[in-house]
């Protein structure tokens, strides 16, 4: 049930901000390059001097990555055409049958 909430959300936002423009290339290689070093360098410091500081930085860096891996999902999915990501929230925008089986 939330799976599909989460997934709901996820494409309705996709499809609010890239229905009528194309996902950047370069905010992707962007995010995960410049995010992964910033992880990378910030999993060296935790690992040396394990604080509550270096873990917090370790934390954000990680979800810099995160979010240009999103983007690239979103970007793979456009690609598949111009209603990629329309098709893709209709998909989950159909009630999912509750399963049979007995209790």
């Amino acid at each position: 049930m939330f799976r599909q909430f989460a997934a709901k959300c996820f494409w309705t936002l996709a499809y609010r901000f890239y229905a009528y423009r194309p996902p950047s290339r370069r905010v992707e290689i962007a995010t995960v390059g410049f995010g992964g070093f910033l992880t990378l360098l910030h999993a060296g410091a935790f690992i040396s001097l394990p604080e509550v500081e270096n873990a917090v930085r370790l934390f954000i860096s990680s979800l810099v990555v995160a979010g240009g891996l999103v983007h690239r999902k979103i970007r793979l999915e456009r690609a598949k055409g111009v209603d990629a990501l329309a098709r893709k929230l209709q998909s989950w925008s159909r009630p999912v049958p509750h399963s049979t089986r007995p209790s």
